[in-house]
């Protein structure tokens, strides 16, 4: 399956869902759907690709380059829980970078080319033009009592570097400028800054003048 028209209809086969069926569930036109399938549209808009991919039950990365697992077997707090619940309506694509990558974004945000992500996630908040994602390394954010504000391993983190700074807000920031971006709770205290895990067992970094913060956390997509 080397082609997008390939991939979609190999996923309404398995589905067993029809051309109409799509189109009805995704808000566009039958004709719309037949120049899909008929390779006459190389490429597909962000919204429609990231609604097209959770009827089909696939993930966006793998519609439409073939990459990456075919099957979505993640949910986000920030994307529709089911096919059978009302979420809000996909935004656009945000690209997913690396922590290296992140490092630099933070005061070089207008250098990064599209091509320099490894993918492209759909998001159904709407944030700056220059938000991205991350993978979740290590556990220094999952939290041991099992609190809902945990980021095990894996889970893919959306920053919006646009967002207001707030006490107590997720954020991904830059401790050393030869190093990757790190992901902390920013909390303030008698005007003093500080960069706090939810993992007791690391520690809180108290920030100094020669930090940046990259962004704050605005959603999460957690393996379920």
């Amino acid at each position: 399956m080397e082609t997008f028209s390939s991939r979609l209809r190999w996923a309404l086969q398995q589905k067993g869902i029809s051309q109409s069926d799509l189109a009805r569930a995704i808000g566009v036109n039958r004709a719309a759907i037949n120049y899909w399938i008929k390779g006459k549209t190389k490429e597909v808009e962000g919204t429609n690709l990231a609604k097209a991919a959770n009827v089909l039950g696939v993930t966006p990365l793998w519609l439409m380059t073939g990459k990456g697992p075919t099957e979505s077997k993640q949910t986000a707090d920030i994307y529709w829980p089911s096919n059978t619940t009302t979420g809000p309506e996909p935004t656009g694509l945000v690209p997913l970078i690396s922590w290296v990558q992140a490092g630099a974004f933070c005061t070089a945000p207008d250098l990064f080319q599209p091509g320099d992500a490894e993918s492209w996630l759909p998001s159904f908040k709407k944030m700056g033009p220059h938000a991205y994602a991350l993978r979740v390394v290590g556990d220094s954010m999952t939290s041991p009592n099992g609190a809902t504000s945990s980021y095990p391993e894996g889970s893919i983190i959306f920053v919006d570097p646009d967002r207001a700074l707030t006490n107590g807000c997720p954020v991904v920031a830059r401790i050393h400028e030869d190093e990757a971006a790190t992901f902390k709770i920013y909390s303030t205290d008698a005007g003093r800054h500080f960069l706090r895990p939810l993992n007791p067992q690391y520690p809180t970094i108290e920030m100094t003048d020669d930090m940046h913060i990259c962004g704050v956390v605005v959603g999460v997509w957690r393996d379920v």
